[in-house]
């Protein structure tokens, strides 16, 4: 995805909107389209550290993201 790409993305996404205070985030599955690789790989990425996340409780590993973070690693792998 490029660089404009990714802002139309965050633009068009919908329930994004911080309507009540609370913080806005990415799931797994929106980081990834972002980001354009698999569920897996950002999954494998914020437990690296490579990716900061909120890890969400619960017995299976879930993730949310701040679109921040997703832009600044989709610019740093030069995606544009």
């Amino acid at each position: 995805m490029t660089a404009t790409g990714v802002f139309t993305h965050l633009r068009d996404t919908k329930g994004m909107e911080d309507m009540k205070g609370k913080k806005v985030t990415l799931s797994s599955g929106e980081a990834a389209e972002m980001l354009g690789v698999s569920r897996e790989t950002v999954s494998r990425l914020a437990r690296q550290g490579l990716l900061p996340a909120t890890r969400l409780g619960g017995s299976r590993a879930r993730y949310r993201f701040r679109p921040a973070d997703v832009l600044e690693l989709a610019s740093a792998s030069g995606q544009r």
